[in-house]
């Protein structure tokens, strides 16, 4: 039986800073009282969600899945949509425009496209 080593090592690489034992906070940061007010969900509300680093998605999955089990339990309604819209529009407006490495691809793979049908049909 042979297992793979690739997928535990993404897993370790992925998950291990979560579990780490020195926690990564600041000297200013406040314990919050309820799920709703941890750090992370308070970055999503002000920075927005493209903010997050890889480490800090899974944690923010968590968190919100607490806080709307919270919510529900007090009776209130916590509402993340804007933030999702927000996301989706700042990922619609850098589509909106071709830049970096990808415009360069465009250009030269439009370019031999070119050539070669001009060569096909100028035979």
């Amino acid at each position: 039986m042979l297992i793979s080593i690739k997928p535990i090592l993404i897993v370790l690489i992925v998950f291990f800073p979560l579990f780490s034992q020195e926690a990564q906070t600041d000297e200013s940061e406040i314990i919050p009282t309820t799920p709703c007010e941890h750090s992370v969900l308070q970055k999503a509300r002000i920075q927005g969600l493209n903010s997050f680093s890889p480490v800090e998605i899974p944690q923010y999955w968590i968190r919100l899945w607490q806080c709307k089990r919270y919510a529900k339990k007090m009776g209130k309604e916590i509402d993340f949509k804007t933030l999702y819209e927000q996301k989706e529009l700042e990922n619609y407006r850098e589509a909106e425009e071709i830049s970096g490495i990808g415009s360069s691809y465009a250009i030269v793979i439009t370019i031999i496209l070119f050539y070669s049908y001009y060569g096909y049909f100028m035979r």
